[in-house]
């Protein structure tokens, strides 16, 4: 009885492998941090700004890491970073939103990437277009660095930049931009390891019924 447990739970090990998330996107370069005038997007009072993005892997969001500071108090800053549906080309409804208040680091200090940890887990499709914007609160201001190379370097990862100004509802859809940012993923397992799973579970059960033929 102890043996067919243990032949269980190792199958099942086997088949499940445990794995680190997937980077599925990624504008950041070899620098560490960035510092004011390293470029990117700026937003205050209630506006928004946004960058589109999509993965080369399908898999569920994990994480976020992205280059941000504000030029506001530290202490009172709170913006919402949201990750948005494609709706014909612009932001489009939020599949997950993350408030964040009094974190974000000032700008004149050397920035890192700031770390998002995903509760909701949305599945995100390799190929497809998705949005990551910062809504900033009434009060606040925040700037989104730019990656620090040229859009010759890498134009695979050149995605459309998107504003929405305070007071609007609407997004206005700009010309490319490198706004740094990573994206991590749990990639969904591929059918082989599906196919495993479920031959590991038919041995658990072919196990049992003979262990149960043997007691009785």
């Amino acid at each position: 009885m102890f043996r067919t447990t243990l032949l269980s739970w190792t199958l099942c090990a086997a088949a499940i492998p445990a794995q680190a998330a997937t980077l599925v996107y990624d504008t950041f370069s070899s620098y560490p941090y960035w510092v004011w005038g390293s470029g990117g997007l700026e937003t205050s009072n209630g506006g928004e700004i946004g960058a589109s993005f999509s993965p080369f892997e399908t898999g569920r969001l994990s994480e976020l890491s992205i280059a941000i500071g504000t030029t506001s108090n530290p202490a009172t800053t709170a913006v919402t970073f949201h990750v948005r549906a494609d709706a014909g080309g612009t932001p489009g409804s939020p599949i997950e939103s993350f408030f964040v208040a009094g974190e974000i680091p000032l700008q004149s200090e050397e920035v890192g990437p700031f770390l998002l940890t995903s509760a909701d887990t949305p599945l995100l499709e390799a190929g497809q277009t998705y949005w990551l914007t910062v809504e900033t609160d009434q009060t606040s201001d925040v700037i989104w660095h730019g990656a620090n190379w040229t859009f010759d370097e890498y134009p695979s990862w050149i995605g459309n930049q998107a504003i929405r100004f305070p007071g609007s509802s609407t997004f206005f859809v700009g010309g490319k931009i490198a706004s740094a940012f990573q994206v991590y993923v749990d990639v969904v397992p591929t059918p082989p390891a599906v196919w495993l799973f479920g031959s590991a579970l038919g041995v658990m059960g072919w196990a049992r019924r003979k262990t149960a033929e043997a007691i009785g």
